[in-house]
């Protein structure tokens, strides 16, 4: 199974972020679906809208905000299971982005495809 990066859908940053992610670990055994959908129902027993959750089944993991981040990008690029043991440093900023985030530039993507889950 999968590991899958759960995200704020109704969010056009966020949605922004999760299709440049997508891009950049095409070739990774990742996943990517809404807090609000049926993956997250069936996964997370609670919702966490202001956060992304990173989920790894294998170990039934939950990582969040900065450190979900980093252990997703881990997989692309080992140096950022580093940064992840220091998240807490970065949480500030990922909070900073997760207020104004509706203020932010954006672009509408079409999330679809093989990568994204309900």
């Amino acid at each position: 199974m999968n590991s899958i990066l759960f995200f704020d859908g109704d969010c056009s940053f966020c949605r922004s972020m999760v299709y440049l992610l997508s891009k950049i670990l095409a070739d990774q055994p990742i996943k990517f679906a809404p807090l609000r959908g049926l993956t997250a129902h069936q996964y997370l027993k609670t919702i966490y809208l202001q956060s992304i959750v990173f989920f790894e089944p294998h170990t039934n993991k939950k990582t969040f905000r900065s450190e979900a981040f980093f252990r997703a990008m881990s997989y692309r690029i080992p140096f950022f299971s580093y940064l992840g043991k220091i998240s807490f440093l970065f949480d500030p900023i990922y909070l900073l982005i997760a207020f104004l985030r509706r203020f932010l530039p954006h672009f509408n993507f079409d999330l679809k495809g093989p990568s994204f889950l309900p």
